[in-house]
């Protein structure tokens, strides 16, 4: 099958696919899969995902419908992007207020043009935590800082991911 450039590589492909058939159409995942020379196991979980947020509508076992075909479905952020613009955020917030904690659906809700969830700000800003370079203002992790140390960094933290 196809080697993937960048992460939204076939995204954008089986998107244009998509926006390239009419409204009702009903189509099966080996369909676009053999279509783009796409793996079958990327092409079903893109499209299960799609049909969760209301792009496609689930028709039987593994059929779906184009609801809209010119709706805008918006793509999967590049890897290493979202802990990039998580970072940058906490650094500017925390230095807009030097005393104050950062809540996750703070950070949600300043990046919600880019459509992420509360469960990924939530696993990067753990791995940080727990590698050290986060505080909590309390045991549940209500809020979060940047350590003094790693406020003025250039560049983001390594996310740590636990083996």
């Amino acid at each position: 099958m196809s080697k993937i450039k960048n992460g939204n590589d076939y995204y954008q492909r089986i998107v244009d696919w998509i926006k390239k058939q009419e409204k009702g159409i009903v189509f099966r995942p080996t369909q676009v899969s053999k279509a783009l020379s796409l793996d079958i196991g990327m092409v079903s979980v893109f499209l299960y995902r799609k049909n969760k947020k209301g792009y496609l509508d689930k028709k039987g076992a593994g059929k779906y419908v184009v609801v809209d075909c010119n709706a805008p479905i918006p793509l999967q952020i590049p890897k290493g992007k979202l802990p990039d613009l998580i970072f940058n955020l906490l650094r500017d917030l925390n230095l807009k207020f030097p005393k104050g904690y950062v809540r996750e659906p703070m950070i949600v809700e300043k990046l919600k043009d880019q459509r992420i969830s509360l469960n990924s700000v939530h696993n990067v800003m753990q791995r940080w935590f727990e590698g050290g370079y986060l505080i909590s203002n309390n045991k549940i992790g209500k809020g979060y800082r940047i350590k003094d140390g790693h406020l003025n960094l250039k560049e983001r933290p390594p996310v740590i991911i636990k083996k």
